[in-house]
C-alpha cells in the first residue's frame, strides 16, 4: 500500500489535492531529471514519476538517483513524518479555481458519476471527492512548511505569473547543483520554460490524457508502456467497479 512505502533520502513526492498543479509541477520535475526532454506520452509519467495510490514502488534504498513520485494522499496518509528523509514538493491552488478545475476535468474524464455542477459542488465542499476536505488537506500539508530542507510550497498561481522563478526555486530544492546546470546552460533551462508553459501543457498534456481515457480497455491493455497499476486503475474506472457512494452517485476510492 502507498500509504505504508518507507521514503529515503533520494525520493522527492509531488503532493497536492487533486486539480492544484500536480501534473505541472511533474512535467517541471520531469524536465529537470531528464535535461528538459518531455516525455515522449504524458502516460509516460506513470513510468517517470509514478503515481503513488496506483503504482507503489518498490524498496530501494541502493538508488543515487533522485526517484520522483506524484501523489495526492493527505498528509496522515502520506508516507511522511518528522524523521522522512525524503523531499516534498505541495502544491497549492485557489479553492474556487480548484474547484471548477475538478468539475471539468471530471466531465472531460468521467472518474466520478455526477449529473450536475450542483452535486459535484456539494460532494467538494462535503469532502467526498475521493481525497477527503480539500481544507484539510491543505492545512495538514501547509503546517509542515517550516521544514524548508525537505517541503517546497508552490503555488499554482506563481506557475502562471513567472514560470522561470518556479522552475529555478524548485531545481534548487531538488539540488544546488540542478539550479547550476540549468544557470549555466541556457537551452536546458529554455526547454524545461517551453516544455513546462501553460500554453504546452494546456494543448498537448491535456489532449493526451483525454485521448488516453477516451481508449478502449482492450487497447489500453495492448499498450506495453503503461505499467500495470495503472491499467488497474483504467480498468476500474471503466468498468465502475471500485468505486465510493455517496448518495446516487460513486466515487473513486483512492485507498482500496
Amino acid at each position: 500500500m502507498a500509504h505504508k512505502y518507507k521514503p529515503t533520502k533520494n525520493d522527492l513526492f509531488i503532493v497536492s489535492y487533486p486539480k492544484c498543479g500536480t501534473t505541472w509541477t511533474q512535467q517541471i520535475v520531469h524536465l529537470l531529471l531528464n535535461r528538459g526532454v518531455p516525455p515522449a506520452k504524458t502516460l509516460l509519467f506513470s513510468k517517470s514519476i509514478p503515481f503513488l495510490e496506483v503504482c507503489a514502488p518498490t524498496q530501494d534504498d541502493t538508488d543515487t538517483h533522485v526517484r520522483a513520485f506524484k501523489t495526492h494522499l493527505p498528509v496522515q496518509l502520506a508516507p511522511f513524518d518528522d524523521q522522512s528523509p525524503a523531499k516534498y514538493i505541495y502544491c497549492i491552488r485557489n479553492p474556487k479555481d480548484c474547484l471548477i478545475s475538478f468539475w471539468f476535468h471530471e466531465k472531460d474524464f468521467p472518474l466520478l458519476l455526477c449529473d450536475n455542477f450542483q452535486q459535484f459542488f456539494t460532494a467538494f465542499m462535503s469532502g467526498k471527492t475521493g481525497y477527503g476536505d480539500y481544507f484539510d488537506h491543505l492545512i495538514g500539508w501547509y503546517r509542515q512548511r517550516h521544514r524548508t530542507a525537505n517541503v517546497l510550497i508552490v503555488h499554482y498561481e506563481d506557475l502562471k505569473t513567472d514560470i522561470e522563478k518556479q522552475i529555478r526555486r524548485i531545481a534548487k530544492f531538488i539540488s544546488n547543483d540542478l539550479l547550476e546546470q540549468i544557470t549555466d546552460d541556457k537551452d536546458f533551462l529554455d526547454n524545461v520554460i517551453k516544455y513546462s508553459s501553460f500554453e504546452f501543457m494546456k494543448t498537448s498534456t491535456n489532449g493526451q490524457m483525454k485521448k488516453f481515457f477516451d481508449q478502449s480497455v482492450d487497447d489500453m491493455e495492448s499498450d506495453g508502456e503503461i505499467v500495470d497499476g495503472f491499467k488497474d486503475a483504467f480498468r476500474d474506472i471503466k468498468s465502475n467497479d471500485n468505486l465510493i457512494s455517496f448518495g446516487d452517485h460513486r466515487w473513486p476510492n483512492p485507498y482500496p
